[in-house]
């Protein structure tokens, strides 16, 4: 005898509080992402690669547009980092799900780096410092949401449970 079938359940919209709350998120995640960016780009210039442009007493208009591209796209990984990395961990105290959105998107940002400086003229210890800097970058996010959850500044997505 077959069983009836039972009709799919619509999945729940998310109210305005839960769209600010990510979007507060995504803010966080664009600003730590723009800090460490920043603090990458002068450890590269100073130690790894010496022809990476030099942002120390540049006023920030006069960044080229290599720099401008790569504030832009570091701060929209960022955002969009954040904003997962808050319906991963929703309410749960499990390590793993955090180091492990940390880990997919260090690795998927690291090893687009590390193809990329494949294909370049940089030496090989450059590249891996870029691929290990996506690791780096999405920590520091991480650790920046899990600070602003801890002082109630951003709130954790919801559990299915708790709804």
């Amino acid at each position: 005898m077959k069983q009836p079938l039972i009709a799919p359940q619509h999945p729940q919209r998310l109210s305005w509080a839960e769209r600010i709350e990510s979007l507060k998120a995504a803010l966080f995640g664009a600003i730590a992402a723009l800090c460490c960016l920043g603090i990458f780009i002068h450890v590269n210039s100073v130690v790894l690669v010496p022809q990476w442009p030099q942002t120390s007493g540049v006023p920030i208009w006069a960044w080229g547009t290599d720099l401008w591209l790569n504030a832009g796209i570091t701060q929209c990984s960022g955002a969009l980092f954040a904003i997962t990395y808050r319906y991963i961990i929703r309410q749960d105290q499990n390590a793993h799900l955090r180091s492990g959105a940390v880990g997919a998107f260090g690795l998927v940002r690291g090893l687009a780096q590390i193809e990329l400086g494949w294909h370049t003229e940089l030496q090989w210890p450059a590249f891996i410092a870029f691929g290990v800097e996506s690791f780096l970058l999405f920590g520091g996010i991480q650790l920046v949401l899990d600070w602003a959850i801890a002082h109630r500044w951003l709130k954790p997505f919801a559990s299915a449970n708790d709804t």
